[in-house]
């Protein structure tokens, strides 16, 4: 009887040990995989600013390529493309500012890179309104156009320091992962080997334990016959 109440026992903590294992197992992935989930969701974000400055930087060509066709043609059709790209410009503007709003600095380098283009539109706005600029001299003209290619440089400088901060981070956010998804089957088989070896230390402990009553009631039973004998 107290050989049953031992084994049970000693049964009772194996299966504790195991629910135990099986807990921070869960507890263990349920992290990592939380940790990889938040990388994840910053490298998407990291790219998804990198297209929003393309697309910025990419419609500003695009809205003085349709301004210098329309200084030429008087096409209205140039104007639909520039209109187009206007757009383009300021909804890239609206997203990073969106996916910005956890980064004070890039935040700031985004309104700043608003004030910019919003300044370009106007110098490209005013040569299409004013019939006069084609009959301007030589000098206006250069003049003019140097001071929308110093803001196009500036403009273009901005994103350039931008995408710098943003593959800066990425290149971080990709050691994290790098490092996540290394280390994690480590740590599963520290915590597996680990749960292992309590058990068997317990199963040999437990042995043990019923070959020392097995053997106390095998002796007392040979004592119970001796003396029948």
């Amino acid at each position: 009887m107290l050989a049953r109440k031992n084994l049970t026992r000693y049964t009772n903590i194996l299966f504790t040990i195991y629910i135990i294992t099986l807990l921070v197992c869960s507890i263990f992935f349920f992290f990592r995989i939380r940790v990889m989930e938040n990388t994840f969701d910053s490298i998407n974000r990291t790219v998804e600013v990198k297209l929003n400055l393309e697309k910025v930087l990419s419609s500003l060509r695009d809205a003085e390529t349709a301004q210098r066709g329309f200084l030429i043609t008087r096409d209205t059709t140039f104007l639909e493309h520039y209109d187009e790209a206007y757009q383009n410009v300021f909804h890239a503007i609206e997203e990073l500012r969106h996916l910005t709003t956890d980064q004070p600095g890039q935040l700031q380098n985004t309104a700043q890179l608003s004030d910019v283009a919003k300044k370009r539109f106007i110098r490209l706005q005013n040569t299409m309104e004013n019939d006069s600029f084609l009959l301007a001299n030589r000098t206006f003209k250069r003049e003019n156009l140097l001071m929308g290619r110093q803001v196009m440089t500036e403009a273009r400088d901005l994103i350039q320091k931008m995408n710098g901060i943003e593959d800066q981070q990425l290149e971080e956010q990709k050691k994290r992962k790098d490092s996540v998804t290394e280390l994690t089957p480590l740590y599963t088989l520290g915590i597996f080997l680990f749960s292992l070896v309590v058990i068997i230390i317990c199963y040999i402990l437990m042995m043990r334990r019923h070959t020392a009553v097995a053997g106390r009631m095998q002796q007392r039973k040979e004592r119970m016959t001796a003396r029948h004998d």
